[in-house]
């Protein structure tokens, strides 16, 4: 209940007053005046800095903790928008190398992704298709809206007698 209270400020303006979520976006030691620790993600090859970076991250600074000095590549390609991603290319120029054994992206398997995520990408797989939204979002709503009609109106559904 005491970190549902505390307030972070995260990236963006419509962030600036989101509640922390499960494990926090604070850094424990930067709440008691210490030093931020140190951590550091491997994306795409590269050993990107995100000490300073974690308290910002709408995820929570627990998920960069979980991939501390580990290849992250995967999820961040599954999770991250392409804003996300611009901001980590502009983070990651000047990173240095990742150790070679730490790197699934230059994996076979991890190649193979790279070319299967970049084919998708090109077919237009993550493209917003507006109608099927639509679609999704009637499937969501229709079945409620229905339900209230006939409970107001007096149809015997859901045990309703007039």
């Amino acid at each position: 209940a005491e970190h549902s209270q505390r307030r972070c400020l995260c990236a963006g303006p419509y962030h600036a007053t989101r509640t922390m979520g499960k494990g926090g976006n604070a850094n424990p030691r930067e709440l008691k005046g210490g030093k931020a620790e140190q951590l550091t993600v491997y994306l795409y090859g590269k050993a990107v800095d995100v000490s300073k970076f974690a308290k910002l991250h709408p995820g929570g600074a627990k998920a960069l903790r979980i991939f501390n000095n580990r290849d992250a590549t995967e999820q961040f390609e599954m999770y991250h928008s392409p804003a996300a991603h611009k901001m980590m290319r502009a983070m990651s120029k000047s990173a240095p190398e990742a150790p070679r054994e730490s790197e699934v992206a230059t994996s076979v398997v991890g190649t193979d992704f790279a070319k299967l995520t970049q084919t998708l990408h090109d077919v237009g797989c993550f493209d917003p298709h507006y109608p099927d939204e639509a679609f999704k979002l009637g499937l969501t709503l229709l079945p409620g809206f229905l339900g209230f009609y006939l409970l107001r109106s007096g149809m015997p559904a859901l045990g309703s007698r007039r």
